[in-house]
């Protein structure tokens, strides 16, 4: 089982390569600058409680379907 951040990472990563779009540009949806994105990202800078909006609707996902993916993956059996 892995913590909060570390799914939404994962989840988060796993959206953009669906879509095509890398950080610059997620970042750009985002209103953010691509190296604070990148730190969060990389689990060097804290997720704020507003990006979970933002990043949904930067990913076109519902803040609850963004939600319940993280807490899918987040209690998903981590694979070796």
């Amino acid at each position: 089982m892995s913590t909060h951040a570390e799914a939404l990472i994962d989840v988060v990563r796993s959206l953009m390569r669906q879509r095509g779009i890398g950080v610059r540009e997620l970042a750009g949806r985002m209103g953010q600058s691509p190296g604070n994105l990148g730190d969060k990202l990389k689990a060097r800078r804290r997720w704020l409680y507003d990006d979970l909006w933002t990043l949904a609707e930067a990913l076109d996902v519902s803040p609850v379907d963004l939600v319940r993916a993280v807490e899918h993956q987040r209690k998903s059996p981590v694979s070796a």
